[in-house]
């Protein structure tokens, strides 16, 4: 069974969610900063479309 040893010290090693508050905080200031991109993409695209 080296198989299933293998894969809980893999399992065990794993930090949970929410433990790393640089990540999260990484995370979250770079949703708002995708969403002012799409947005600005958005508006180049309507007004390339208006113009062709």
């Amino acid at each position: 069974m080296g198989g299933v040893s293998v894969m809980e010290s893999i399992v065990a090693q794993l930090t949970p969610l929410g433990r790393e508050p640089a990540t999260n905080s990484q995370t979250a200031a770079a949703i708002p900063e995708l969403v002012i991109i799409l947005i600005i993409l958005l508006l180049i695209a309507t007004v390339v479309a208006l113009l062709t």
